[in-house]
């Protein structure tokens, strides 16, 4: 996974840090080495990650960084090369799963280690369509080529959500889904108080495709006195973020670990979701798959507002979330006036979209992965 598996990182590492010590559990004999990417200014997480998981699993688990100096050239490059050095004295395994997009299969199909082994690669998003906004509109179609060459290398693709399947699948290759899942009983809290002002929270990175621009087009609008909003992430929009903390607009909280998310949910009465899927970034179609943290703040009970695309219609509808148009900041606002007019509705949606939340626990997730990988795992 081209990361340094921070636990604050974003979805992919939210995801790792409950997959691992379930899959450990779930195949006490498995031996298991993980590959990461690491700036040498980027802080340490092995003992994190491992941290997570009982004494006897941390013996069988091995994880090794790519390590690099910050630069101009993108970071995929140092990891397609570095990954073929360090794999290269590891034993040759009976299965490689490549997390991210065809940037980590790439690397994976470049390291000589890894030419016997079975190849999943477990997509979490369509990046030529998530990136369309970088990359300039006449290498799109080159960059779609080439990704669509790598895809065919693997032996096994599986999308996080239907949206992104339904998109590789149009584009002719054989997808299965295994959506991300919530560990319920750690996210179960007691109800938001939907009192004045409401507590309204943004988490995740502060980038475009995320919806950051739009919610702080909301914030600017607001009165303080009806709502305070907060923010938690970090990303290209952390100075437009301070400016509107130091106006006194938002509250902003930087990137938090996955462990201290839950004690910042208890005082959250709204949350938002405003990954794009669409075409609103430039000619994509998005696939941003099932949020780990949307089916967080599902199973949290907290009041949820989102974009009305296919990635969020895949969980929730509009008895169970406030729905509204895509790239529209307006649309914000009015939902949040929405919200304050009529608490006892949006109480009602927060929650029935904690009674969806149960049906995307760990242990189904861990079942379908056996499943679609059981030919290459140890009994």
């Amino acid at each position: 996974m081209l990361s340094n598996l921070g636990p604050a990182e974003g979805g992919r590492e939210t995801w790792l840090y409950n997959f691992l010590p379930r899959l450990t559990e779930r195949l006490p004999h498995l031996k298991l080495r993980i590959h990461g990417f690491r700036l040498d200014s980027d802080p340490d997480y092995r003992k994190t990650l491992l941290g997570t998981l009982p004494a006897e699993a941390s013996d069988r688990i091995t994880i090794d960084f790519v390590e690099a100096k910050p630069s101009r050239v993108p970071n995929a490059f140092a990891f397609w090369t570095g990954l073929r050095r360090s794999a290269r004295n590891s034993p040759p395994p009976r299965l490689v799963i490549a997390v991210g997009s065809w940037v980590e299969l790439l690397a994976v199909l470049l390291s000589g280690a890894f030419r016997g082994s079975g190849k999943i690669l477990w997509l979490r998003t369509i990046f030529a369509d998530e990136k369309a906004h970088r990359i300039w509109p006449a290498a799109r179609g080159l960059i779609r080529r080439s990704e669509d060459a790598i895809l065919k290398r693997a032996d096994l693709l599986i999308a996080n959500g239907d949206d992104t399947a339904a998109h590789y699948r149009a584009r002719g290759f054989d997808v299965t889904v295994i959506k991300n899942a919530v560990d319920l009983k750690r996210w179960t809290m007691t109800p938001p108080k939907l009192k004045p002002p409401l507590h309204v929270a943004f988490i995740g990175r502060l980038a475009q495709v995320k919806g950051i621009n739009e919610f702080l087009a909301a914030a600017r609008e607001m009165q303080a006195s009806e709502f305070v909003f907060h923010l938690a992430g970090d990303g290209p929009a952390r100075d437009d973020a301070l400016a509107l903390e130091s106006a006194g607009q938002l509250r902003f909280h930087g990137p938090l670990p996955n462990e201290a998310v839950p004690a910042f949910l208890k005082d959250m009465d709204v949350c938002v979701a405003l990954t794009f899927a669409g075409s609103d970034l430039g000619g994509g179609s998005g696939g941003a798959g099932v949020s780990n943290s949307l089916l967080e703040q599902m199973a949290a009970g907290r009041v949820l507002l989102c974009w009305d695309n296919p990635a969020n219609r895949q969980v929730l509808d509009e008895k169970s979330a406030y729905l509204v148009k895509q790239a529209d900041a307006s649309a914000i606002i009015a939902a949040l006036r929405q919200i304050t007019s009529d608490p006892g509705e949006a109480f009602e949606r927060a929650q029935r979209a904690a009674d969806l939340a149960r049906g995307y626990g760990f242990e189904a997730h861990m079942e379908l992965f056996v499943k679609a990988a059981t030919k290459w795992l140890p009994s």
